[in-house]
C-alpha cells in the first residue's frame, strides 16, 4: 500500500507540472453509465456475484505536449450515483441520491486524422470512495468503502473550433478494496476481498485550449 501511495503522489506531482510543458490542452464535462461485475467475499469461503449499474458525471481534462495531440496525462474529478444491484438473481433498484467520488488519473495518447477528426486512448487508474452514516438516536453506523481500478479508455473525437466532443468506451479491472465499518464504538476493516471488471461507455463535451 506505501508503494502505490508514492505512486498515486508522483502521478499528482506530474499531472501538477506538465501542463507548463504541453502544447495543447482541453477540459471539460464527461457524463458515462457505468456496469460493473464483481465477485465478493461476504463470508469466508463463499462468493457472491453482483452486478452494479451507475450513472457518473466527471470533470475531465487532458494535456499534450503536441500540437496536434500526441503524448500527455489525462485527469478528472467527478460523482458516481447507483443506480440498480443486482446479487445473484435478486434485483434491487436504488431511490435515493447516494453518491460516489470518483479520481482517476493516467498516461494518455491523440492522434488527428484532420483538422475534425481524432482518435485518444488513455491508460491509468481510478478511485472510487463511498461514505456512509445513520446516527439514529442510540445507534450509530458509518460505512467508507474505498476502490482501486486499473482502466483503459479509447475514442473518437470531433472537433470544432475550440469545442470538442468525445465518444468512447472505457474498461477496466478492480484490483484493491478496502472498507470500514463502525457500529457503536466498534470498528471493523476489511481489505481484498473484492474482484471486479467494469464497462462504461462515456461522451464528454470539452474546450480545447
Amino acid at each position: 500500500m506505501k508503494r502505490l501511495s508514492a505512486l498515486l503522489c508522483m502521478l499528482f506531482a506530474a499531472i501538477c507540472i506538465h501542463p507548463v510543458f504541453a502544447a495543447e490542452g482541453q477540459i471539460g464535462i464527461t457524463s458515462g453509465y457505468q456496469v460493473l461485475w464483481t465477485s465478493e467475499e461476504i463470508i469466508e469461503g463463499f462468493s457472491f456475484d453482483y452486478e452494479y449499474r451507475s450513472a457518473a458525471v466527471s470533470l475531465d481534462g487532458a494535456n499534450y505536449f503536441g500540437r496536434n495531440g500526441g503524448f500527455g496525462l489525462e485527469y478528472g474529478i467527478g460523482i458516481s450515483n447507483r443506480l440498480s444491484m443486482r446479487i445473484e438473481d435478486f434485483k434491487t433498484d436504488y431511490e435515493e441520491f447516494d453518491p460516489s467520488l470518483l479520481l482517476h488519473a493516467g498516461a494518455a495518447f491523440r492522434h488527428g486524422f484532420t483538422d475534425v477528426i481524432g482518435i485518444a486512448s488513455s491508460l491509468g487508474i481510478s478511485t472510487e470512495m463511498y461514505w456512509d452514516s445513520v446516527n439514529d438516536p442510540g445507534f450509530k453506523h458509518k460505512i467508507f468503502n474505498l476502490g482501486l481500478s486499473v482502466y483503459a479508455r479509447a475514442s473518437y473525437d470531433f472537433t470544432f473550433s475550440s469545442i470538442r466532443l468525445n465518444l468512447g468506451l472505457e474498461m477496466g479491472r478492480l484490483f484493491y478494496t478496502a472498507a470500514k465499518t463502525t457500529i457503536g464504538d466498534e470498528s471493523y476493516n476489511v481489505d481484498g476481498n473484492v474482484s471486479g471488471f467494469h464497462m462504461t461507455p462515456y461522451v464528454s463535451l470539452s474546450y480545447k485550449y
